[in-house]
């Protein structure tokens, strides 16, 4: 909620409107120049939440426009406007991170070399409990630093309107105030790299890993309770659909990692530090539409591990044994299992489906809930388990971290083949997440479009579509986040000429027009109202600019709409 905000006896005006803000305890405000204030935050406080609770907006151009006023020779002035005192010490004596800060003891330090003060997200790290120093604009004040380029010629024989994000599936239970975050529809010749890794190790970074047994597993197994050893060939996309397969071969795996001959393989992806969450900290549903293979010796699973690699805690959110380890009367079971504690000591609660085949045929729509006190699950809609903190898993053993999906197929090493057939699949039709709180901003216009045509590549990132003609700047503050430097940098990689069609399609646009190279007249990355896409220029940094807009235009409208990347750290209630 805003409130009017004051300073003790100032009004602040603005070029286009006035401020009647009640300042929050350890802040303060003035305005330098028209149109641009200067904040003085609270300890722990960034300065997109500074700014924010003033009703104002932090950019990369507001903090480099409000930099002259902390150098050394006149940021003691500065200070003294946000209606304190200060003691101007060397930057470079400081401890903690190089931005214009003040600190408890009223030392002030100025503005360093380098460009990491333009950081919107970044908080003081000093000992001293420093309080950052920043720069404000009005949000609808953000002026744009560079001239227009010229327009360009409107493209030819613009294709169809784009398709809209699909809506949530007719059998799922998307549970109220859950906006989709992203989706991965499989309709690609390949699995998407940001999502997912095959085998057991993400292919960007080998230091991410599942967590395989030390004296029995390595990249090819996990332990020797599997009998399929993990091929990369055993992972495929097809129809629209993720096949992971088992398979029998006549002609024996020489394994490597473990080594080993091995008659069977099985296909294995995981999102290890790629698509990561903690829904005990931001309540998540994760809806799956799936069909389980069949067969006595088939172990196939949809589960989460920890993102830093320790074991427990596992969450088995789907769990089927066609026998559970040659166990009487377990056969076509599917577990709901939770595992904490330690590896020596570990605990267990299941939850068993019986005759799962029996009473779900073919492909199902799979929902599951994952919030600070409960877990839940559905199929097809229905309720068919629940668990509660503090109830059916202790409170000491509920998950509180960030955990990675691992989707495979796999064959239990303990049971006959019997009545298995070879080849068999994990089918994986889509694979939908939603977060709660999206939205949650005031900002947001419920009735607008484009207020869900985002999606979160990683953690503590938000990718959106603004409006044609609209800054990154407004296009983030809209969904209740905010843009600097540093979060474009970091959505360049999900905008590059390779991903940007993958990129389109996530955010419920189209690239049917093609991926064009044109980086000289405009700003990228984009994608117009008529499907052409303009992806990361490779030799500039302009899209690393919160406030410029795209300048595109046909038959005087804009036309231009950036593809922008927000930070979610200091989310705005």
């Amino acid at each position: 909620m805003r409130f009017p905000l004051r300073t003790k006896n100032t009004l602040l005006f603005a070029t286009t409107f006035l401020f009647f803000l009640i300042v929050p305890a350890g802040a303060q405000v003035s305005e330098v120049e028209n149109g641009l204030f200067v904040v003085r935050g609270a300890v722990g406080d960034n300065c997109a939440k500074t700014c924010y609770r003033f009703g104002m907006q932090c950019s990369y151009n507001s903090l480099k426009e409000g930099n002259r006023w902390f150098r050394n020779v006149r940021i003691a002035d500065t200070v003294a406007g946000t209606g304190s005192t200060c003691k101007v010490v060397n930057s470079v004596e400081r401890d903690g991170r190089p931005f214009p800060v003040i600190d408890q003891r009223n030392y002030c330090y100025g503005v360093v070399g380098g460009r990491d003060n333009y950081d919107c997200e970044a908080v003081s790290t000093m000992d001293s409990g420093g309080r950052r120093l920043c720069s404000c604009y009005p949000n609808g004040n953000n002026p744009v630093v560079n001239p227009p380029p010229p327009n360009p010629p409107p493209p030819a024989n613009p294709p169809p309107p784009p398709p809209t994000n699909p809506p949530p599936s007719p059998g799922g239970r998307v549970p109220p105030g859950y906006d989709r975050v992203w989706r991965d529809n499989f309709n690609g010749n390949d699995i998407n790299p940001n999502n997912w890794s095959r085998g057991l190790v993400n292919d960007r970074n080998n230091d991410d890993r599942v967590i395989w047994n030390p004296d029995e597993g390595g990249t090819g197994l996990l332990n020797r309770k599997y009998a399929g050893y993990i091929l990369d060939s055993a992972t495929t996309v097809r129809d629209g659909k993720l096949m992971l397969a088992n398979r029998e071969h006549n002609v024996r795996i020489q394994g490597t990692s473990p080594r080993g001959n091995f008659r069977y393989s099985s296909g294995w992806v995981n999102s290890m530090g790629k698509r990561c969450f903690n829904g005990s900290k931001n309540g998540i549903y994760l809806e799956v539409k799936a069909k389980f293979p069949e067969g006595q010796k088939v172990w196939p699973a949809i589960w989460l591990v920890a993102s830093r690699e320790i074991w427990p805690p596992e969450i088995d959110i789907w769990e089927y044994f066609g026998n559970f380890f040659n166990v009487n009367n377990r056969d076509d079971v599917m577990h709901l299992r939770n595992i904490w504690g330690r590896t020596w000591n570990k605990r267990t609660h299941n939850i068993e489906l019986k005759g799962f085949h029996e009473a779900y045929d073919g492909f199902q729509t799979l929902g599951w809930q994952w919030t600070r006190n409960e877990m839940k699950w559905w199929i097809n809609g229905e309720l068919v388990g629940q668990k509660r903190r503090g109830r059916e898993v202790p409170d000491g053993g509920w998950p509180e971290e960030d955990m990675c999906l691992v989707l495979n197929n796999g064959l239990m090493s303990e049971v006959g083949a019997g009545n298995t057939k070879f080849p068999n699949y994990l089918e994986i039709d889509y694979l939908d997440f939603f977060q709660a709180g999206v939205t949650r901003s005031a900002a947001v216009a419920t009735d607008d479009p484009l207020s869900h045509s985002m999606y979160s590549p990683e953690l503590d990132l938000v990718m959106v579509l603004g409006k044609a003609g609209e800054s990154c700047s407004a296009a983030c503050s809209r969904i209740g986040r905010f843009c600097s430097t540093d979060s474009l940098r970091r959505g360049d990689k999900y905008a590059t000429r390779a991903q940007m069609k993958e990129t389109s399609e996530a955010l419920g646009a189209s690239c049917e027009g093609g991926v064009h190279d044109n980086f000289d007249w405009d700003i990228n990355p984009l994608i117009t109202t008529e499907n052409y896409c303009y992806p990361v220029p490779g030799r500039t940094r302009t899209n690393q600019d919160c406030d410029a807009t795209s300048q595109m235009q046909k038959g005087g409208r804009r036309i231009g709409q950036r593809v922008c990347s927000c930070g979610t750290n200091g989310f705005w209630e």
